[in-house]
């Protein structure tokens, strides 16, 4: 009784299977590959910042140790050549700017921002805080800010297209299954 009424054509059950197995093969690629490549991204971000902060506190602590203000602007200008740079402070010991970069007139407080040990966002800003350490004496501290704007377009754009090669992956499928 019941086998005559739930008869499915052979045809319509190969096609419901291999639309089901399309659709969580489109499903894992759109949810997967999105995050791993902001996961690889932010690693990525990380380490530039990372090593961008070191630089500068390094320099920073050379020109300090030898009172010329010069290599400072120097090492200013070199972070100016990356483009998602949003701030660069130099704080002496007492945490009074020795030299500030803010090109967006992002509000920071400092005081608080000094006492961050990882790095942080604010207003789509990474900071990160480096310690001024030159010959074991330390000057100071960089504080060293990228934008995220590119990074969150990027991180769009990525997903958007994902998402369209996904849709036309399971659209071709249920076509031609």
């Amino acid at each position: 009784m019941f086998g005559s009424t739930l008869r499915i054509p052979i045809r319509l059950k190969l096609v419901g299977l291999f639309s089901f197995l399309i659709l969580l093969f489109t499903f894992f690629n759109f949810s997967y590959y999105p995050k791993a490549y902001r996961t690889q991204a932010l690693t990525n971000l990380n380490n530039h910042i990372t090593t961008m902060s070191e630089m500068i506190a390094l320099t920073s602590g050379i020109s300090l140790e030898v009172l010329d203000l010069s290599i400072i602007s120097s090492a200013i200008n070199w972070g100016k050549q990356d483009s998602r740079l949003a701030y660069i402070g130099i704080f002496d010991e007492e945490n009074e700017p020795v030299s500030t970069f803010n090109p967006g007139d992002i509000s920071l407080d400092v005081s608080q921002a000094l006492k961050a040990k990882e790095i942080f966002e604010i207003e789509e800003n990474f900071f990160i805080v480096t310690p001024i350490v030159y010959n074991k004496t330390k000057y100071g501290n960089v504080i060293l800010g990228l934008s995220l704007k590119s990074f969150y377009e990027n991180i769009s754009k990525n997903e958007t297209t994902t998402l369209y090669i996904c849709l036309a992956m399971l659209l071709l499928g249920v076509l031609f299954s």
